[in-house]
């Protein structure tokens, strides 16, 4: 039975949630005594420790010090009972797994809490095996932002997992996870995009904000947003209010904004593609997820993971790892669509396999799309008529035989702003 050690000065506290403790899993220890406390962790292997940490010096934030630098595989619970950012934030940078308000918590929400912290043997290892070494690094840095308000941009390359960060994110928060509510901007069209934000005030069609309210609102792409949109944000983020169209009243805005960018959203501040008020609000916090290219000492890694989901739920598959071949094969091609390249060369590489080992004829690498192709040719194409142009958009506009409007367009599409002249 897994074992857990609950601290609070508190002894109150400490009862309740003992009480709180569903016994069937947790065999409880607790104490209001930081000594005892002490004494107890050196005695004996918890599989969880909620602490009670009022402040930078007090006696909890020394316990959960030493605990955090001598087990540091054991997650620790910090109970807090007042609004402090820094000191959660000093918290999570020690090591804390997570947090809980002694002012709000309850008896579901504890446990729920709990048992997302300590899951069964098999979802741990599944999460272990997911993380690689820089991997693991990203998630620890987006943990640190779990407990903040302020907006959030990740960035990182289409196919590295931000919408997986964006989620994990959410999932981690006591503040803002109520629900999850995704939009992809490039999907937005530009004159019904501010009725999609705010809505009607009609139950019937809620806006995105009203669909995420008390919970978190993920805009994907945003450099992809219409400025209309842009500027309906800005002003609900700032000012916590927005006025649904067609009523004169407004409604609060209460919902935490995460965004993810592939492109260089500086230079499309610079070229007008986003405003800049805009885009100083949403950057107030930013995270980069690596690219494979950037870890490839973990690619075996993900792949073997990926191969591990597939035949876990399927017995009948035969394949169970990679050849030699295989892994100098996984280690040295570009995954330009990064982790979801990954995904999809596994699953047919694992159902095409009738061996314990994957070889590498096993695996077929996609070759760029003839998309893909005709993007990078067009891009180079404009790239080169804005620097004989010398960033003038008429001229470059005449060169490429386009009209203004379809340059700007592609412009906004390839993350352009100005070339240097040639």
């Amino acid at each position: 039975m897994k074992k857990i050690l609950i601290y609070d000065h508190d002894r109150t506290f400490c009862l309740r949630l003992a009480e709180w403790v569903d016994k069937n899993k947790f065999e409880v220890r607790y104490s209001d005594d930081h000594k005892v406390a002490r004494k107890l962790i050196a005695n004996g292997l918890f599989d969880i420790i909620v602490i009670y940490v009022s402040c930078l010096l007090c006696d909890g934030m020394r316990l959960a010090t030493d605990i955090l630098d001598l087990r540091p595989t054991t997650p620790v619970l910090c109970a807090l009972d007042k609004d402090d950012n820094a000191l959660l934030i000093r918290l999570i940078q020690k090591g804390a797994t997570d947090y809980i308000d002694k002012r709000f918590i309850n008896r579901k929400n504890f446990n729920l809490l709990v048992s997302r912290i300590v899951p069964d043997k098999e979802s741990r290892e599944e999460l272990y095996e997911y993380q690689g070494t820089q991997y693991r690094e990203c998630i620890s840095k987006a943990k640190m932002f779990a407990p903040l308000i302020a907006p959030l941009t990740i960035f990182g390359e289409s196919g590295v997992g931000k919408s997986v960060i964006a989620r994990r994110i959410f999932n981690d928060s006591h503040i803002f996870n109520k629900v999850f509510v995704s939009a992809k901007c490039s999907l937005m069209d530009v004159a019904s995009a501010p009725e999609q934000l705010v809505g009607t005030g009609s139950r019937k069609s809620p806006g995105l904000f009203e669909q995420a309210f008390n919970g978190t609102l993920f805009f994907d792409e945003i450099g992809d947003m219409p400025l209309a949109a842009q500027a309906i944000l800005s002003h609900a983020i700032e000012d916590g209010v927005y006025y649904p169209v067609g009523l004169s009243n407004h409604v609060r805005f209460n919902a935490r904004i995460i965004t993810s960018s592939s492109k260089d959203l500086s230079a499309m501040m610079k070229s007008g593609i986003l405003l800049r008020e805009f885009y100083d609000i949403i950057r107030q916090y930013s995270l980069y997820v690596p690219s494979l290219r950037e870890c490839r000492d973990e690619i075996v890694s993900f792949a073997e993971f990926f191969v591990s989901q597939l035949t876990r739920n399927n017995p009948q598959i035969s394949a169970k790892g990679f050849s030699v071949s295989a892994k100098r094969h996984l280690t040295s091609h570009k995954w330009e669509g990064n982790i979801r390249e990954l995904r999809c060369c596994i699953n047919n590489a694992v159902f095409s396999c009738d061996s314990p080992l994957i070889k590498a004829r096993h695996l077929h690498f996609e070759p760029p799309s003839r998309t893909c192709r005709e993007n990078s040719q067009d891009r180079q194409e404009i790239i080169e008529a804005m620097k004989l142009a010398k960033n003038n958009k008429t001229v470059a506009a005449s060169i490429l035989g386009l009209t203004r409007p379809t340059l700007y367009s592609r412009l906004r599409k390839y993350g352009l702003s100005e070339c240097k002249p040639v």
